[in-house]
């Protein structure tokens, strides 16, 4: 602004020919060279304009608004453990095997490991990869004896059944399979079957554990069962008066399988079966499979619900 207060006060003389200064022109007004009140006039004129200029520039820039930068709030990371390499069932846990990483606290499973002190003197159940998210469900007090004990809850057994192709559905049955166990025998006399145990979980095939089982594998002829102590025993003494053989289940499929009473050789004809009364002799009691009731007549088993009709 001070170049353009000289640049308004710089004043060029013009003479005449005859050495006589003649007026100059600055903004319409007409101004002697000589006359120093005129030109002290012009300069405060400029003076002021400028300084109204200044102003003005000074006042919009304070009007223009402020740049405010918001953070929005973001939900707390939280650090939690996960091994730095993979981890074999039954290995004994220490705070070397593990490294903490943030993770958002809404993806976290439920009983996830936080804290060094959670695997202190603790083992692995199952096998650990790298990088996983690790929970209390993946390790136990004490050392695992197998990858099979590991995973066998309290109050659970594991039973070991013969299968063959058709009654391991071609051996699709393999770990972490589920499926319904079926007994095939005689009932009142006649071949018939029932449903002794649903929804069992496949633990191994032929003493293999892994699920990844290739294609043209050769068909178990053993599979291990995940069932409660009850079907447990229900498994074994079928065994003993029957044959076995597996109902392979869909991967999310809990329902019922639908075989609530016995199926015999009548049924798949269409006959109606006579009332057994008269056959029950003096001493003979009633066995239970599965919730199924049969009487022990003569020897062979009658479903307690024929009996009514």
């Amino acid at each position: 602004m001070g170049k353009i207060i000289l640049r308004f006060l710089r004043v060029n003389p013009n003479i005449t020919k005859n050495g006589m200064p003649i007026s100059t022109s600055r903004f319409g007004a007409r101004i002697e060279k000589n006359n120093p009140k005129k030109q002290l006039i012009l300069a405060g004129i400029i003076v002021s304009l400028g300084l109204g200029i200044i102003s003005f520039t000074l006042s919009g820039s304070e009007k223009q608004p402020s740049t405010t930068v918001s953070v929005q709030p973001i939900e707390d990371l939280v650090s939690v453990l996960v091994p730095v390499r993979d981890i074999q069932v039954g290995e004994q846990l220490n705070s070397s095997l593990f490294r903490f990483e943030k993770r958002l606290g809404s993806t976290l499973p439920k009983g996830t490991i936080t804290s060094v002190d959670q695997i202190a003197d603790k083992y692995a159940r199952v096998s650990l990869t790298q990088g996983m998210i690790v929970t209390e469900e993946h390790i136990v007090s004490s050392k695992p004896t197998n990858l099979i004990t590991a995973n066998i809850p309290e109050g659970y057994r594991a039973v070991t059944i013969r299968v063959n192709e058709t009654s391991s559905v071609e051996g699709w049955a393999r770990p972490g399979a589920n499926v319904d166990v079926l007994w095939v025998g005689h009932i009142g006399g006649k071949q018939g079957l029932t449903t002794i145990v649903e929804n069992a979980k496949v633990l191994s095939a032929e003493r293999q554990v892994d699920s990844n089982t290739p294609m043209g594998a050769s068909v178990p002829s053993t599979v291990t069962l995940l069932v409660t102590s009850q079907d447990a025993a229900k498994i074994q003494l079928a065994a003993t008066t029957g044959t076995l053989s597996l109902l392979l289940r869909g991967d999310s499929d809990v329902s019922s399988s639908g075989i609530k009473t016995a199926l015999t050789i009548d049924d798949l004809l269409g006959r109606q079966t006579s009332n057994p009364d008269s056959k029950i002799k003096r001493g003979d009691g009633i066995v239970k499979i599965g919730d199924q009731a049969f009487y022990l007549i003569d020897g062979e088993l009658v479903p307690a619900y024929k009996l009514q009709e």
